[in-house]
């Protein structure tokens, strides 16, 4: 069998072989299990299936970052044509500051396999597919079984403004709902919104974030900006530290990625 052959097998398992359901909140589940996941995203689904089957990539974790990541592990990056699409070809459209992503993986007689989303029916929601148009960007094409991917350069070390340790520091993801963003909350010390990029450097490290809700965000920043009045003094009145709090939650909003 080859790598293509055992890619689609493995898309195909998810799809049609267990029962897997959708979810964003818990996809790590996959990365975790891939031989009998019960949750996975587009994303994690379509990277952990190539990884199954033997293709490299690169430490890819989501569809913002698949794209330049599965280039340098020696995928074919084509434009988007309905009619260049073969079974094997990655389609994706990345999330960004403005919209959401999503990718499928082509499969054979006009089908594609995707993690598509929890609001339908739960045997729905992980499924193979006819292809349709959700607005991709590119198609993403596997190295032939011959390819030897090249060495792997060294990450650099990530450089945070502050060192996550754990009990002092609360690295958080914040569900709006319909966006995500990434804040560090150390204890008793204000807080500060961080940038999509900052927060893959920390996932990259093998670190992994709080899911919190927007409103559960609000009370912990909040919090955490009171005790900082408190023992510093610098904070005089309760409207100064909701202002602390607010220019922290519009800073997290606004560097914010729409969910796919």
């Amino acid at each position: 069998m080859t790598r293509l052959d055992n890619f689609l097998w493995w898309c195909d398992f998810y799809c049609n072989g267990i029962t897997v359901y959708y979810s964003q909140e818990n996809r790590q589940d996959g990365f975790d299990n891939p031989g009998s996941p019960t949750y996975m995203d587009c994303s994690s689904m379509t990277i952990i299936a190539a990884r199954q089957a033997g293709y490299p990539t690169g430490g890819a974790w989501y569809t913002g970052d698949m794209v330049p990541t599965f280039i340098s592990a020696g995928w074919e990056c084509l434009d988007y044509s309905w009619d260049a699409m073969q079974p094997g070809d990655v389609v994706i459209r990345p999330a960004n500051a403005w919209r959401g992503g999503h990718v499928v993986v082509i499969g054979y007689q006009g089908t594609c396999y995707e993690a598509y989303t929890d609001e339908i029916a739960p045997e729905d929601q992980v499924r193979q597919t006819s292809i349709y148009e959700f607005g991709a960007d590119y198609i993403l094409r596997p190295p032939a079984d011959d390819y030897t991917a090249p060495a792997p350069e060294p990450e650099p070390e990530p450089e945070p403004t502050i060192t996550p340790n754990e009990g002092l520091l609360m690295f958080v993801r914040v569900n709006f709902g319909d966006s995500y963003g990434y804040a560090l909350i150390p204890f008793g010390l204000g807080a500060s919104g961080i940038s999509q990029e900052q927060a893959d450097r920390y996932y990259r490290a093998g670190l992994r974030p709080v899911e919190v809700s927007g409103e559960d965000f609000t009370a912990l920043v909040n919090e955490s900006w009171a005790h900082y009045g408190a023992c510093f003094g610098t904070l005089a009145s309760k409207s100064d530290v909701q202002a602390q709090t607010d220019a922290v939650i519009n800073a997290v909003k606004a560097a914010a990625t729409k969910t796919d």
